[in-house]
This record gives C-alpha cells, structure tokens and sequence, in this order.
C-alpha cells in the first residue's frame, strides 16, 4: 500500500528504492527462488526452511555490508573533494588580495603622477605668461637704447666742447677735482663689488617649486616599495638545524640585534616581530608581512638620511685588505662620527631656525642653500648601515635568504636608494618660496586622516572603521612633506609650526597583526626541511 500511494503521489517520476526495500525485495526474491527448487515448499520440513532463510540472510547482510563500504567510500571522496575546494579557493583569495593591493598601489601612484602633470602644466602656463611679459619689456627696451644712441652722438659733441674748457682751468683746481672722482670711483667700485657677492652667494634655483620637491618624494616612495617588494619575493622564515636548541639560538640573535631593528621599526612593532619568531612556525615565508616591515624600515632609514644637514664616514675602501677588515672599520667610523654628526646636525638646525625667525624667507633660502654647499656630505656608509639594518631586522624575526646570491643581489639593489634620496636633498635645500621637511608619524600615534593616510585601508571595511575605536599607528610607510614655519617668542626661543603639503603613509597595529596569521595554502615547513636536506645531501 505505501508504494502504491508514493506512485500515486510522483506521478510519472521513478521512485528510487530505499536500502531496506532493495534489503527486503532482494530476500524475498531469494526466498522465492529457494522455493522453486525441487522438493521445495509445504512438504518440505521447517529445518531445512530456517537453513535456507538463514543462508538468505547472511547473503543480504554481506550485500549489506558492501553497500555500506561502497557508500562510505563515495562520502570520503566528496570530503576530500571539498576540502581540496576550499584550500584551493583559500590560495586564489590570497593571491588575489596581494594583486589587489599592488593594483591599488599602482593606481595611487598613476593618480599622483596625473596631479603632478597638471600642477606642472598650470606652472608652465603661468612661466609662459611671463615670458611673453619679458619679450615685450625687452623690446620697449630696445627702442629706448636705439633713442639713447641718438642722443649720446649728440653728447658727445658737447663733451669734446667740455673737454677744451678743462684744459684752461688751473692746476690746483685739476688736482682737488681728480682726487675727488678718484674717491667717488672707489666707492662706485665697491657698491659694485658688493652687489656681485650679493649674487655670488646665493646657489639657490628661483625656479624650483613645491610640487618639484612633491615629485621628488614620490620617485623615492616608489624605489623604497619596489625594494620591500623584491625583499618579499626572497626572504623566507629561518629553519634552525633539528641538532640545535631553537629557543636558545633564537633569544641569542634577539639579543644581539633588537636595539638596531627597533630604532627602525620601533620597540612595538619590533615586539610583535620577536613574539612571532619565538613561536612554532607553520608556513615557510609570509610575504605581505616581509613587505610591510620592509617598507617601514626603508623609509624611517630614507627620511633620516635625507634630513640631514651633514653626512661623512670615515672611506675604508683604501685601508680595508679583506671583507672583515672592512666590516670592521666601517663599524667603528660609523660610531665614531655618528654623535658628531648628530651634535652638529642639531647645532645648525637651532641657528637656522633663529635665522628663519629674524631673516626675510629670501636670506634665509640663501644661508640655507649656500651651508648646504659647503657641508660635507657623502654617501660613504650608507650601505653598510643599511644591511645592518636589514640583517638586525632578519635577525629579529627569523629570516633568512633563500640562497646566497639573494644576499649579493640585495647588497646591489639597496645603493638604487643612494640617487633619489640625494636628489630630494638638493631639490629641498634650493626651494626658495618656504621652507619644506619631510614629514612622518611616530609609532603609537591615534589615526588622524586629516594628516595622514592609511596605507592598506580597504574600501569594503571603510565604512566600519569610521564607527570602531581609534587605533594606533605602528609606524611610517611612506614619507610625506610638511612646510615648516618659524616663528620668534617674545620671550625669546624660536617656535617651530608644520603644514602638510603630502600626506605620509602609515601601517596601523591592527593590520600588521592579521599579516602576523599564517597564509592559508602556503607552503609546508615539513617541505621546506625536506628541500633543505636534499640540497645538504
């Protein structure tokens, strides 16, 4: 009766048979056939009957029992085939978010370039203008000397007329009268004189603006991310020999290296970094998070170098006989001169905004420009600081190349920062209309977009960030430029005041600690081991 009613209620569809009705049409289908054998039925005693239902029975439970395993089989499959779905999708998500990010980089930096070109173009619109000014003042000028030359011929007439009467007069009138032009020619001598250094001592270009020191910034951000970006490619979390106590010689590089990483990153992203490293890890490299340290470090180290008034190493090329001696001369000038440089640095910044406070912008603009010329300042080891660096930050967090000549390439591509940054410090030090510095946020600073930008804010989350609490900054990620006014005190000292002309970029707490979360779908560190001992091998 109920398969009568099923086919009555899907009329025209098939009904698929449950287990237990293929179980009981399969034993009755036996069953029957078991009758249907010679001697069988009524007359046949009940013992042999049991035997044979009995016999049935076990028949259908081995049938059941291979459904079951066939089922169980095709259930394992379709886990394994979502879990393999999954990962997969996982992989793609991240990939697709690290493009999206480079895309969004790209894009900021496209739009820049755009704003510059049309700042550039407004400029040369407002040049030609006075250039077209000067051709016409040049031309006036050049009808009124044509008319001047008329008028000298007929002066000088007159002057040979003048010259005959100079003759009649007497000796001691001609004495008095040559001594005093001799003085009226030594005093027009030396205004003279005076007005040529007036125009010798400036080295400044009048013709340099804001958004050519602007521009200068960018191309400096840009080498500084293109950096980070190869430096993600080749690093790789470091695998300490199986033999060795991994905690031990983790604490023992922390030690030795934390004071020089955390100058650059800062003691709370320099923690975050440590914790990391201590912990067990599970993913051979996390490149987003290499990028972003990366980044931070290469712009505070940047933006120090090209603040500088003064920068001289002692040159060790010539007395260094091998890499080590090197290595070592280079340490002991670097600290040798650092507090040297960091006095005198402080010494002319103190007298220069003394002299912006009392000065008009234009002396100011030629006592800068001109100090600056005679200041020594050389890149002289700037590379081996910055691979200090660079390796007290490895150091820190458990990097390490993925091969040897990852090191000599990394050694060549940090001197493409040598350029940019001395040609930000020429261009800073020749504008004239203000004073500029380059401007950046310290670590553990509240996000204020009114003056600076967050530079992995995602559109999707924006919305919901501006109703969160405020969070920190962990620190700069790229620089920014800030006009710098001066302003004396009444009661003495200089007051210094900043205006933000480019926004820096900064990293928030909360996004480097979800770049600190391993990468779902990256590489295994059981297959790193296994690499590293097959190339051992």
């Amino acid at each position: 009766m109920e398969a009568t009613g099923s086919a009555h209620c899907n009329l025209g569809k098939p009904v698929e048979p449950s287990l237990a009705d293929a179980f009981w049409g399969g034993t009755e289908k036996f069953y029957r056939k078991i009758l249907s054998y010679p001697g069988a039925g009524p007359a046949q005693s009940e013992r042999e009957t049991v035997i044979l239902l009995k016999r049935a029975l076990k028949e259908a439970q081995v049938q059941v029992e291979l459904w079951k395993e066939q089922a169980e089989e095709a259930r394992k499959e379709n886990l394994q085939f979502q879990i393999q779905s999954k990962s997969s999708a996982k992989v793609h998500r991240a990939e697709l978010d690290s493009a999206q990010e480079e895309l969004a980089q790209i894009q900021d930096e496209h739009a820049k370039q755009a704003r510059l070109i049309q700042k550039l173009r407004e400029e040369i619109e407002i040049k030609d203008k006075l250039l077209r000014n000067c051709q016409k003042a040049l031309t006036q000028v050049t009808v009124d000397i044509e008319q001047n030359l008329t008028n000298t011929e007929r002066n000088d007439q007159l002057t040979k007329q003048e010259d005959k009467e100079m003759k009649t007069i007497s000796s001691s009138q001609l004495g008095s009268g040559d001594k005093d032009l001799s003085t009226e020619g030594r005093s027009l001598r030396a205004k003279d004189k005076g007005d040529e250094v007036g125009l010798s001592r400036s080295t400044a270009n009048p013709s340099l603006s804001v958004t050519d020191v602007m521009q200068k910034v960018d191309l400096l951000n840009a080498e500084i991310f293109h950096l980070a970006a190869y430096f993600g490619k080749s690093f790789i979390y470091e695998v300490v020999d199986p033999a060795k106590d991994r905690q031990k010689y983790r604490e023992a590089l922390i030690k030795s290296s934390y004071d020089c990483a955390s100058h650059s990153l800062g003691e709370a992203l320099a923690d975050l970094l440590v914790q990391n490293s201590l912990a067990e890890l599970k993913e051979e490299s996390n490149p987003l998070l290499v990028r972003m340290v990366m980044k931070i470090a290469l712009t505070n180290e940047c933006g120090a170098l090209g603040s500088r008034w003064t920068s001289f190493y002692e040159d060790v090329d010539e007395k260094a006989s091998d890499h080590e001696t090197r290595t070592n001369l280079e340490s002991r000038g670097a600290e040798s001169n650092v507090l040297q440089q960091i006095e005198r640095d402080k010494f002319i910044s103190e007298l220069y905004d003394r002299i912006r406070a009392n000065e008009s912008q234009a002396v100011a603009s030629d006592w800068r420009s001109l100090t600056r010329s005679h200041l020594l300042f050389s890149t002289t080891g700037w590379k081996h600081h910055l691979m200090t660096t660079v390796g007290s930050i490895m150091r820190i967090a458990g990097w390490a190349t993925r091969s040897k000549e990852d090191v000599v390439q990394v050694e060549k591509r940090v001197d493409s920062l040598f350029k940019p940054i001395l040609d930000l410090r020429k261009a800073m030090g020749d504008l004239t209309s203000t004073d500029v510095a380059l401007a950046k946020v310290q670590p553990g600073q509240i996000f204020n977009q009114s003056y600076m930008e967050d530079a992995y804010a995602d559109r999707s989350t924006s919305s919901k960030a501006k109703q969160s609490a405020p969070e920190q900054v962990i620190n700069t990620c790229g620089l920014g430029l800030e006009e710098v006014i001066a302003k004396k005190q009444k009661r003495g000292g200089v007051q210094r005041y900043a205006r933000i002309l480019f926004m820096p970029k900064v990293v928030l707490e909360q996004t480097i600690k979800e770049a600190l979360e391993p990468v779902k779908g990256s590489k295994s560190l059981s297959s790193t081991r296994s690499e590293l001992s097959l190339r051992a091998t």
